[in-house]
Parts: structure tokens; sequence; C-alpha cells
């Protein structure tokens, strides 16, 4: 294409730019993303955790999307995830980083997690270093509360 000038230029690239971001958000491009990375998930997962993968689109609300995962299951998730990000738009993956969060997020609050895949055992174990820290501080803090009030 020619352009007559250089504004016409810049504005035709940005506008080529939003258009790129705005697909990557697309309900039908983020409910194909969920799909492979459903897929590979069951793959690399035991047999036993396969049943306990589940993306579900909402029917009504098209960018909403129901993660059923168990616990065990989301190592597997996650990288799986890994896997597939550099393949990803630029928002989809943004999107997929934000997931990666909050199931990592999740991961903090549960006490009994076993990782089974070795990319993750350092974030798990840091995490239940983290937790366990907070039990002692608390604990620590009860006994002096109650050496404090005995006296």
């Amino acid at each position: 294409m020619h352009y007559d000038n250089p504004v016409n230029f810049a504005s035709s690239k940005i506008d080529e730019y939003i258009q790129d971001l705005r697909s990557g958000l697309e309900p039908e491009t983020l409910a194909y993303w969920y799909k492979r990375i459903e897929e590979s998930s069951k793959e690399t997962a035991p047999q036993e955790l396969k049943d306990k993968i589940h993306f579900v689109q909402d029917r009504l609300l098209w960018m909403k999307f129901k993660l059923d995962i168990s616990k065990r299951a989301v190592p597997f998730v996650l990288d799986s995830i890994e896997e597939n990000i550099s393949l990803m738009p630029y928002s989809t993956e943004l999107y997929f980083r934000k997931i990666q969060e909050i199931l990592i997020d999740s991961l903090k609050f549960s006490t009994n997690v076993e990782s089974t895949t070795n990319k993750n055992v350092s974030k798990l174990k840091s995490i239940k270093k983290q937790t366990k820290s907070k039990k002692t501080r608390n604990k620590r803090k009860v006994r002096k509360q109650e050496t404090n009030d005995k006296k």
C-alpha cells in the first residue's frame, strides 16, 4: 500500500496493532487455547488425574471459562500453559499469564500440594516454605501473648 503522508502510515500501523490485540481476546481464540492447553495437560498428567482437568466455556458469557482442576493436576496445567505461551498472540499470552498467576495463588493457600513435575518443584517448595513460616510466626505470636498474659 502507498501512503501519501507519514501520518496515514502511522495510523494504519496503529490500527493493525490494535486489531491484532483485539483478535487475541476473542472468545473463539480463547476457547481454542483453552482446549489446546486442556489436551496437552491431559497428555502429560498421570491416568488418575486426566479426569480431573476440565475447562468449560460459559454459554451466555463467552469470555468466561470455568476451570475445574484438581489441586494435584495444577502443575501439569501450569507446564502446559508455559509450553504454549510462546505460540499465542500477545494479548492471549497476557491473559494466560494472569491465569498462571491465579493458579499459583490458589496453590499458596493449599497446604497439601504435591508436585509431580520438575519445572514447578521449586515454585511449590517456596510456596510451602512461605506457608510454614507464616504458621510458625503465628504460633510464636500466640505463645508470646500467652506469656505476657500470665505476667
